[in-house]
């Protein structure tokens, strides 16, 4: 949770610790409802993604 920039560098930190090649995400889970998951997914792929091209 949180904007863009701090998740990109979150990511950008545990990826680079674990030395990981990949990532799974899951959107959808608990009581988190579609409308919500679709806004996360959304920003997740124009925000964060980007910035590891």
């Amino acid at each position: 949770a949180g904007t863009p920039a701090k998740v990109q560098d979150y990511l950008a930190t545990q990826a680079e610790a674990a030395s990981a090649s990949y990532l799974v995400c899951d959107f959808a889970f608990g009581t988190i409802g579609f409308d919500e998951a679709m806004r996360s997914i959304e920003l997740f792929a124009t925000k964060v993604m980007p910035a590891f091209k």
